[in-house]
């Protein structure tokens, strides 16, 4: 197979190359979604219904394929001389057909679940509601149990699942009480999320160059230490950001000017396409019916 075309390198060392590239964009990205969902969640709707649709049914079989599939790719181009060798040829060859299975009965799923949400809105306000039980159980679960741990309660198995699913319940009840709130604070939720995980990642890559830099300063030793995304804090902070963003634009509702379009175009094309596919679907339903 070829493996350059011109100066253009298709082996699997150029393309590696490439898609590093590539990777400097997932940030700013993220960044752009993470700013609309917060700031102008009515204007992303359909991108937040399907996103938590797929989220709470096909995303982890798609997700588990596709690690498959890079897992043994991986495994081959180790294996090989990346410069002689191309991906396509790589991807065929280390192809594991069970997960690709895997990944095609994820997006069935997924996807019967986003014509779910938009042809009921009882579906898709619980899958909004599962999807947000899946963001909060993190950060709620270890509260709720070290409180229990203190009173002594004594806790089994059923008691522990009865524990950890009630962010879900609650959740979901939420949704369903209040289907013309829950998408955007879904939104902001996704939002905030998205924001602290970008912004979370620079703040240790900038402590780990400063503790780097002064050896000796004991406080900023400990502070790139000390510092996790995974802090309950942090967590805390993103869901009282994502909070926050709800409240002001249930107080003031924020129009997307044309500027921000340009800003956050990405978002807005996917919004789009979203839409779109609603209408899609909802016409072949009205005319199946």
């Amino acid at each position: 197979t070829a493996t350059r075309i011109g100066p253009v390198d298709l082996s699997v060392a150029g393309v590696e190359t490439y898609a590093r590239v590539l990777g400097f964009a997932r940030d700013p990205v993220k960044l752009a979604f993470g700013v609309g969902l917060l700031m102008y969640g009515r204007d992303f709707a359909h991108v937040i219904l399907f996103s938590q649709a797929f989220k709470v049914t096909g995303l982890a079989m798609v997700a588990g394929g596709a690690g498959k599939i890079a897992a043994d790719y991986s495994m081959f181009a180790s294996r090989v001389d990346k410069r002689s060798v191309s991906p396509l040829f790589a991807l065929v060859t280390s192809l594991d057909p069970r997960a690709v299975r895997e990944i095609l009965w994820g997006v069935y799923a997924g996807a019967v679940a986003c014509i779910a949400a938009v042809v009921s809105p009882v579906a898709g306000a619980t899958g909004v509601g599962l999807s947000i039980g899946l963001t909060l159980e993190p950060h709620l679960l270890p509260v709720i149990m070290s409180q229990l741990s203190q009173r002594g309660h004594a806790r089994g198995k059923w008691a522990d699942f009865g524990i950890s699913s009630a962010p879900h319940v609650m959740s979901v009840l939420g949704a369903l009480l209040a289907k013309n709130y829950i998408n955007t604070l879904s939104g902001s939720l996704i939002g905030s999320q998205l924001l602290t995980q970008v912004t979370t990642k620079y703040i240790k890559l900038l402590l780990t160059a400063l503790a780097a830099k002064f050896e000796h300063s004991s406080l900023i030793q400990r502070a790139a230490k000390g510092f996790a995304p995974s802090h309950p804090v942090v967590g805390v902070a993103s869901v009282g950001v994502a909070v926050a963003a709800f409240a002001s634009q249930q107080r003031q509702a924020t129009k997307l000017t044309f500027p921000m379009k340009l800003v956050l175009g990405i978002p807005v094309l996917v919004e789009k396409a979203m839409r779109g596919l609603k209408w899609t679907l909802l016409g072949r339903a009205t005319g199946q019916a």
